[in-house]
């Protein structure tokens, strides 16, 4: 697990680190204090430069030039786009040697230090990916962890993408959104991570992991997230083909069977929180031995079913060795947090919140017995976490 985080350079971060990490972690903080930005750093660390994860940032953002504007050939697909690289560097500004680095210490047996750096360098004449209409001589985007060579040349583990004349890049769905995974410095080690943000997973995406534990005991850990919300759900099925899920938003191609009903429901019917928490349960299942990070956690979930998702999460993550991260502005979801460090608190620190301060350098952290306190006494004393 991530005991401490260092950023330096992403987004609205200069430098700013977060440490005394637990196995579940809220991050609060006010609008644009910075949580989801610490999200997708820990994103960019722990898939070890998988490009799909740059492109789910960028896309997730609506970074990216309008398709009329575009800088490489007319002749690309629709479905690929344009995305704008300035946005996540400090200053929304790039030039030759703009970087940011990301890194994280690990507790018990893996006791190192891993960097994940994103630099802009000039390429090399035998180093360049032509795009039809770039002239001069064209900026690369290197991804690396623990850093490529400081005199350009490419190590052969090193990604490098190939800037266009606007200073974008294309992410080809075939080529970089493969899931690769970079191992650099431990050739054995690979992190198994799922994110999820504020516009949940696509049908796609979760038709696919659902095929990985159907008729498995994961499925049976999901059913009963499910009925956290909905106690009447017998089973869940994938109803729709692949093919036709188009709408990254969509909530189709999932069917429920109901105990009082007798055709199944698409599980839109059952509203938002029911596909959120689907997505949660799906992607906890997939994170074992790694790492899930969830932008706003509460999302379309009634204040009622907090502490059990938070239950459910705490036991899952504890027994398939996952380290959860999330976000939220609800207070709601900070006191439902306090329930499961009342069932556990002598296991200190296995859940921290993480205050974030617009202009900190640090963020606050709370440990069980400290959000126990906020959250009997928010009313009175006035004790405020988020």
């Amino acid at each position: 697990m991530i005991d401490s985080l260092e950023i330096n350079g992403y987004r609205c971060f200069d430098r700013f680190t977060m440490s005394g990490l637990g196995r579940v972690n809220l991050l609060v903080g006010t609008n644009n204090s910075g949580k989801t930005s610490v999200l997708e750093a820990l994103y960019l660390l722990t898939s070890e430069g998988d490009p799909y994860a740059l492109g789910r940032i960028l896309a997730d953002r609506g970074e990216q030039f309008d398709r009329e504007q575009s800088s490489g050939p007319a002749s690309r697909p629709e479905y690929e786009v344009e995305y704008e690289v300035c946005h996540l560097f400090r200053g929304h500004e790039i030039e030759e040697g703009s970087k940011f680095t990301i890194s994280a210490s690990f507790k018990n047996d893996i006791q190192m230090k891993y960097d994940f750096k994103l630099k802009l360098l000039k390429l090399l004449s035998n180093e360049r990916i032509n795009f039809e209409g770039l002239h001069g001589d064209p900026l690369g985007l290197i991804v690396s962890i623990d850093g490529p060579p400081e005199d350009g040349r490419l190590d052969p583990n090193v990604l490098m993408i190939s800037l266009t004349q606007r200073g974008g890049i294309y992410l080809d769905t075939d080529k970089w959104f493969s899931r690769r995974v970079f191992q650099r410095g431990n050739p054995k080690r690979s992190y198994s991570v799922q994110y999820i943000s504020t516009r949940s997973l696509s049908s796609k995406e979760l038709s696919l992991m659902w095929n990985g534990i159907v008729l498995t005991d994961e499925e049976e850990s999901v059913l009963l997230a499910l009925r956290i919300i909905e106690p009447k759900i017998k089973r869940v099925a994938v109803a729709t083909a692949l093919n036709k899920w188009r709408d990254p938003v969509s909530r189709g191609g999932f069917k429920v069977r109901l105990t009082d009903v007798e055709t199944p429901v698409p599980i839109g019917s059952l509203g938002d929180g029911m596909w959120r928490m689907l997505a949660i349960a799906i992607a906890l299942t997939q994170a074992k031995d790694g790492y899930l990070l969830i932008d706003e956690i509460d999302t379309g979930l009634h204040h009622t079913v907090m502490a059990d998702m938070w239950k459910m999460i705490a036991q899952t993550a504890k027994e398939l060795n996952v380290q959860v991260f999330a976000t939220t502005h609800s207070y709601d979801c900070v006191t439902s947090l306090a329930a499961i460090c009342r069932d556990d608190v002598e296991n200190d620190n296995q859940v921290t919140i993480q205050r974030i301060k617009p202009g900190r350098e640090k963020s606050v952290s709370f440990n069980e017995a400290e959000i126990i306190i906020a959250a009997e006494h928010h009313a009175e004393q006035h004790i405020e976490v988020r």
